[in-house]
């Protein structure tokens, strides 16, 4: 879903097994111009701007080995034919750091497929071919010392499992891959989060045995590299490469309990893009803060990125909870953050001591009058 021409209202983009691609308006309508024509299509449609024109574009593949771009009217702007069909579709994001948005696509060929998002393409050093073929989407990471782009923007690393039984870390520039016996095949995407809580990057591989391994790295963590699932948020497609999106500043991250009739969440909104609100400079965020998904405590619109502290009201029910932090764009993209928090957790613990401390102390008097009597004589 996204926000296709700029009226604030979100149009559905659908692939079918046909090859077809539909664009459907809020109320059902085919939009014109659609649907545009493929080969039968097994993975997500992705949505992005990857040509830095202000608006979004569809990237899809077929399983005739051929992927293609398509603007937001149906007009095809490039198509490719590679070796293999990725049968789970595009990951977006910037990996050789050159500040152009790249398509990237694991195929059943064992090859990674990389290519500019502005004319197709493919990058330097590839496609790069694997020891299996590879079902699952592939991961979008800064993975360490990969050095820099011909921009200055990091170079990142593209993480997938194949069916060799080896999860591969290949290089976005280079090529170079690094490989990792698991010793298992995988069919879903490699996820990234501080699952240990060490303030490091760890990797999360779900295995078609039912096994789950986490891989430990010493990548520091960072909310805006973070994907705890294929589809973070609401949409098919989100970019994880640095170039947009939002997250709690580092100062409101840890957890702590909530006490009072307010409450105060720092966050920040990151926006990078050349190009911005459907090409003519003027972008909008509409940040949305709640309570498990559904309790809304705060919504407003900014018209520029950067860093706000903003008072909330508290919940009064004592609770664990996680807090989302949301933002869609112009676009109608979707970003999120969430922290975990508590209210009125330790109000009600201190409240349990005034109950009990006077008790101790009556119950210590009661004693010591006892004892005073058992020792003076009548």
């Amino acid at each position: 879903m996204a926000d296709l021409d700029g009226d604030g209202i979100l149009e559905v983009v659908v692939a079918t097994s046909l090859g077809f691609i539909y664009v459907l308006e809020a109320k059902g309508e085919v939009r014109e111009g659609f649907p545009v024509t493929m080969a039968e299509i097994q993975g997500q449609v992705g949505i992005a701007d990857i040509n830095d024109d202000g608006q979004l574009e569809l990237i899809a593949a077929d399983n005739r080995h051929n992927i293609a771009a398509f603007s937001s009217k149906g007009k095809e702007l490039w198509e490719r034919h590679m070796s293999g069909f990725s049968t789970q579709g595009p990951t977006l994001g910037d990996i050789n750091g050159d500040g152009i948005v790249d398509v990237v696509l694991a195929t059943s060929s064992g090859h990674i497929w990389a290519m500019n998002g502005k004319n197709g393409d493919s990058l330097p050093n590839f496609p790069v071919k694997l020891g299996g073929e590879i079902m699952a989407p592939p991961l979008i990471l800064a993975m360490g010392n990969a050095g820099q782009g011909p921009t200055g923007l990091p170079v990142r690393h593209v993480v997938v499992p194949s069916h060799d039984g080896y999860l591969n870390v290949v290089d976005g520039s280079s090529g170079c891959t690094f490989k990792y016996d698991i010793g298992e095949k995988a069919y879903s995407m490699v996820l990234a989060d501080d699952v240990t809580g060490n303030g490091q990057m760890d990797l999360i591989v779900s295995t078609m045995n039912g096994n789950i391994i986490n891989l430990g790295t010493e990548v520091p963590y960072d909310a805006m590299k973070s994907w705890t699932s294929r589809e973070v948020g609401n949409n098919n497609v989100e970019m994880r490469d640095g170039r947009q999106g939002i997250v709690v500043t580092p100062e409101y991250r840890s957890h702590r309990d909530n006490v009072g009739a307010t409450m105060m969440m720092g966050f920040e909104i990151v926006d990078t893009r050349p190009v911005k609100g459907f090409g003519k400079g003027k972008a909008t965020y509409k940040v949305k803060i709640s309570v498990g998904g559904n309790t809304v405590l705060f919504t407003k619109t900014y018209d520029a990125p950067g860093k706000y502290l903003e008072e909330l009201p508290c919940p009064a029910r004592r609770q664990y909870s996680t807090v989302y932090v949301q933002m869609v764009n112009e676009l109608g993209q979707h970003f999120e953050d969430k922290v975990a928090m508590s209210f009125n957790m330790r109000f009600y613990r201190a409240l349990k001591w005034v109950l009990v401390i006077p008790f101790l102390a009556m119950t210590g008097v009661i004693v010591f009058i006892k004892e005073m009597d058992a020792v003076l004589p009548l």
